[in-house]
């Protein structure tokens, strides 16, 4: 390398890094300065996802392009994304409630991410946004480079951690004072970042995304053969495990969205460097045109579970992906028909429908897909038509979770008329009074409700004669696990549930509530509560084993040993070790 393209390197090096380190300052600001500053957390969130978008843009451009058509990218990949994004965040009362439902951040990094290879490309050399081969290679080209950077980082802060360690041994604490200055890990870490970008770029002739593909492509007989073992033992197995499931219907759709990838892999940026043998090819097809298989089953199992229960935020999030997923799979089992063209027909298909998933993404950050308002208003109709139960109706997502629309939504529940309206009226109750979901949950199951009347006509109490508390219930409960593990009965024919109240603590006023409940794997819980001195109940969890054999009595024994009476009362004491206002008991 001669002198020029050594000053050149190093000044691309320097470049880089001071980006990297701009980036890490950026970052240090947002996330511990101004938000101590700024009480808008609206404002925050928008210069955070400026700042986060525009580094991000602007270093994977930097290689492939000078610095200020690098810097270009950077803007046009960012501003409008962030304002979407933020305008978006209207949907909550709190940008917190809103970044929680996960959907618009993965809608952000969508809008950032996928049109900073067509900026590239039409900034770059090839002057055209629409050049395949420039769309492939600077695509996988950012995300190897940005994979081994990544990887470098984590390796230099081990480094750095094992050298702390090690001057440590000896007291030299320079490392740990110079981390210890808040801006500096954030700053260190971006502009090793930034480093290793620029090194990657100066060796894109040996650190290239061909590596990766061509590995890639290994998998492409192995993924077929599952897929098709698949497709084949479906109809034989049964669709049970299939249908009205989101979990099989993402399995399903990261399966064809892997197998998607593995085809575009086969067929590279032209027909020079896509697979050559005929058995890769064969597979490649055939792969191809199963894809809208799974494509389908999965958007059939969400349109199942939507059909039961109608749309929520999650549920048309994933009908989004799936029908996304089932076009292209259309397209590429559209394209394999073609034996003469079906490669070029995936290569255009791919470059069109990255267009159709920005713009996709686009929508879900405007009014257009806004996902807690289409919801709210389906379970609202599905409500007023009969076809939502009222065990399933659950106010508190539509009136707490669902932003803006449902808390609009959630009191015209109650102009419905139909039976059982007192059940939405006492979650309407709860949700005015609940600051979160555990509390409405409690206010539900106080000693009012039909869940907590029930579980009391199920469960017996020991000794004979003895009542629940007044207001035990009032603040505590769990109607609905006690009254399923009275329905567990014992070899006896006895409930699977008991509550003893009698003092089973000396020295405290009046009597504790000791309730055993029969669990699934067959042993019995113990929840325990006594009335503090501001006359509260306070659940003191599971009671301990103090003394007696490892080998107990099982959980049905104990059951029927006390609904028989078959137990006494007694006293234990021992010895305990105090030290300040702290105790410790040994137990035998």
């Amino acid at each position: 390398m001669d002198l020029a393209a050594m000053s050149c390197a190093s000044a691309d090096r320097a470049r880089m890094a001071a980006m990297g380190a701009l980036a890490g300052l950026a970052l240090w600001l947002l996330v511990d300065v101004l938000p101590d500053e700024i009480q808008n957390d609206r404002v925050v969130m928008f210069l955070a996802a400026l700042a986060g978008a525009f580094f991000a843009a602007l270093l994977a451009a930097s290689g492939p392009l000078t610095a200020g058509r690098a810097i270009l990218v950077g803007l046009v990949a960012s501003v409008v994304p962030s304002l979407l994004f933020d305008w978006a965040s209207f949907r909550f009362e709190e940008a917190n409630d809103y970044l929680q439902t996960g959907h618009p951040l993965v809608a952000f990094a969508i809008l950032v991410a996928l049109p900073v290879p067509f900026l590239i490309a039409g900034f770059g050399t090839a002057r055209d946004w629409r050049d395949y081969a420039e769309l492939f290679n600077r695509s996988w080209d950012i995300v190897v480079r940005y994979v081994a950077a990544g990887l470098f980082v984590g390796l230099f802060w081990g480094v750095v951690l094992l050298s702390s360690a090690l001057f440590g041994i000896i007291g030299l604490e320079i490392i740990n004072d110079l981390l210890a200055i808040e801006p500096v890990p954030f700053i260190l870490s971006g502009l090793v970042l930034g480093l290793a970008l620029a090194v990657l770029n100066e060796l894109k002739d040996y650190v290239s995304p061909y590596l990766v593909l061509r590995l890639l492509r290994l998998l492409l007989p192995i993924v077929l053969v599952v897929v098709a073992v698949f497709v084949v033992m479906v109809p034989l197995r049964g669709l049970s495990g299939v249908f009205g499931s989101l979990s099989a219907a993402g399995i399903l759709m990261a399966m064809a969205i892997g197998g998607a990838t593995l085809v575009t892999t086969a067929t590279d940026q032209s027909d020079d460097e896509a697979v050559t043998t005929p058995f890769m090819r064969l597979s490649s097809r055939i792969l191809a045109l199963i894809l809208p298989v799974l494509a389908g089953l999965a958007v059939y199992a969400i349109w199942a579970r939507v059909n039961q229960y109608g749309w929520s935020p999650d549920r048309l999030a994933a009908a989004t992906i799936a029908m996304i997923v089932l076009a292209y799979a259309l397209l590429y089992a559209f394209a394999v028909l073609r034996p003469h063209r079906w490669m070029s027909d995936i290569r255009r298909f791919n470059t069109y429908m990255a267009l159709v998933v920005v713009a996709a993404a686009a929508l879900w950050l405007t009014p257009v897909i806004n996902p807690q308002r289409i919801s709210a208003a389906d379970q609202l109709a599905r409500y007023r038509a009969g076809e939502t139960k009222l065990e399933d109706l659950d106010l508190w997502t539509i009136g707490r979770e669902w932003g803006k629309a449902g808390s609009v939504v959630a009191p015209r529940f109650a102009e419905v008329e139909r039976e059982g309206q007192k059940a939405v009226q006492d979650q309407l109750a709860a949700l005015a009074k609940a600051d979160d979901r555990f509390a409405f949950e409690q206010v539900l199951s106080g000693p009012g409700s039909d869940r907590m009347r029930d579980f009391l006509s199920l469960v017996p109490v020991r000794p004979e004669g003895v009542v629940v508390p007044d207001g035990f219930f009032g603040q505590i409960g769990a109607p609905e696990n006690w009254s399923e593990a009275c329905g567990r009965l014992t070899p006896q024919g006895n409930p699977g549930c008991i509550m003893l109240i009698a003092d089973l603590v000396p020295g405290t006023e009046g009597n504790e509530v000791l309730l055993l409940t029969k669990q699934p794997v067959d042993w019995v819980r113990g929840d325990s509560w006594l009335r503090a001195s501001d006359g509260q109940w306070v659940n003191r969890g599971l009671p301990a084993r103090i003394a007696g054999p490892e080998l107990m009595l099982n959980a049905d024994d104990v059951i029927d040993h006390i609904f028989a009476g078959r137990f006494q009362l007694e006293p234990y004491t021992a010895t305990t070790i105090r030290l300040g206002d702290t105790n410790f008991i040994m137990l035998p």
